[in-house]
């Protein structure tokens, strides 16, 4: 009786998987906006009055964090990300590109994904440091950040996107 329920189970796994779709990767799943809910740096959470206006973009392998203010977009930060979700914890590289006085960096760090809660872990003492958890003590020169989906409104009928 057994062998028939893992025969069955074996037999449902194989359907779903040559279904024909596309298995849905963590990049797609980060396609969008996002609203940053909580930021600690090096032990210290920063002002909920910057959080609040703080936004992350994905689409693709580009990525954009800003702070948008009624003075307009502050911290605007361009860049490209790499993930690598077969390790544990799963892996995310940035690269930000060159603006202004800035000077393009790389930030490496580890991610995790739940439906619509980002958590990302950045940083440490030297440029080559990856986080191995998702904290943020005092002297570790890393940063967490959670983010949570911004939804967009569905459109309506006849209107145009």
């Amino acid at each position: 009786m057994r062998w028939l329920l893992k025969i069955g189970v074996c037999l449902g796994l194989a359907s779903h998987a040559s279904s024909g779709e596309p298995a849905k990767s963590d990049s797609d799943d980060l396609r969008g906006t996002w609203a940053l809910v909580e930021w600690v740096y090096d032990g210290n959470s920063r002002s909920p009055l910057v959080i609040e206006v703080t936004r992350a973009t994905f689409a693709g392998d580009r990525c954009r964090f800003w702070q948008d203010t009624e003075k307009g977009h502050f911290y605007d930060s361009h860049g490209l990300f790499t993930l690598d979700p077969s390790k544990a914890p799963k892996h995310v590289d940035f690269r930000f590109e060159d603006h202004g006085d800035r000077k393009p960096k790389k930030l490496l760090g580890i991610y995790e994904l739940h439906g619509d809660t980002l958590k990302i872990c950045t940083g440490g003492k030297s440029p080559d440091t990856r986080p191995v958890d998702f904290e943020a003590p005092h002297g570790s020169k890393s940063t967490l950040e959670v983010y949570k989906r911004i939804r967009q409104p569905p459109e309506r009928e006849g209107e145009e996107p």
